[in-house]
């Protein structure tokens, strides 16, 4: 017996070389023990709401193997999953994007998709997959963000942000961003593109109109 006392509701146990590792509900914390000298228990980590799960990661415990992933990849273009059935690996694709028919290749992204304005931050939900999960793009400077849109032509995103009184656009993978009004705009709300005449409209409550601009011509203005 390695230990009796003071464990009042042990949960998920893991093992590291002569150490054991458990989380317990009633302390709310992940504990440590010597398995050999059967040692006191010691808190490792403390504070969490409700711990469960627990799993040590090491080399130890990742031994190097062969894997039909080490050649090319397995061929897949983006991710190579180990498999335990034969050919013993698949294809995978970042999240909300679908495989190619030859199960190897991943689409250029998702081929259909929603995106969600969230004040500070904006966000990419694939209609392509059925989980429907959100992944936030990778922007800088977003305050106060209003109304969104997308040119399918430039395969960009635009959008309105009130506080830093600006409209931006930038790739779906978050690069690329650019800056395509910083003047004479109080505060941009809604925005529409243009994708056939390439014009860009946009409402601004704080002067009460509607502008339009074509946005080559704003990059080379601003």
């Amino acid at each position: 017996m390695v230990m009796k006392d003071e464990i009042p509701h042990p949960f998920a146990l893991t093992l590291h070389r002569d150490m054991l590792f458990w989380t317990d509900w009633s302390t709310k914390a992940v504990h440590g023990c010597n398995k050999l000298s059967g040692c006191v228990k010691r808190s490792t980590f403390g504070g969490y709401l409700t711990p469960m799960g627990i799993q040590v990661y090491h080399r130890e415990r990742q031994p190097s193997a062969p894997t039909p992933c080490d050649n090319n990849n397995g061929g897949c273009s983006h991710l190579c999953l180990l498999s335990a059935n034969e050919p013993f690996y698949s294809c995978a694709c970042p999240t909300g994007v679908l495989l190619e028919n030859d199960n190897v290749t991943c689409k250029d992204g998702p081929q259909e998709l929603l995106l969600v304005v969230r004040r500070t931050d904006i966000r990419r939900i694939s209609l392509d997959t059925p989980d429907f999960t959100d992944v936030v793009l990778e922007l800088s400077g977003i305050k106060h963000a209003i109304a969104i849109d997308y040119d399918p032509v430039e395969k960009q995103i635009y959008w309105t942000d009130d506080e830093t009184r600006t409209i931006r656009r930038a790739h779906l993978n978050g690069t690329g961003q650019q800056n395509l009004v910083t003047t004479e705009v109080h505060h941009p709300d809604g925005i529409a593109i243009d994708w056939i005449a390439r014009n860009m409209y946009w409402t601004d409550t704080g002067t009460d109109r509607i502008e339009v601009a074509r946005s080559m011509e704003l990059l080379a203005r601003y």
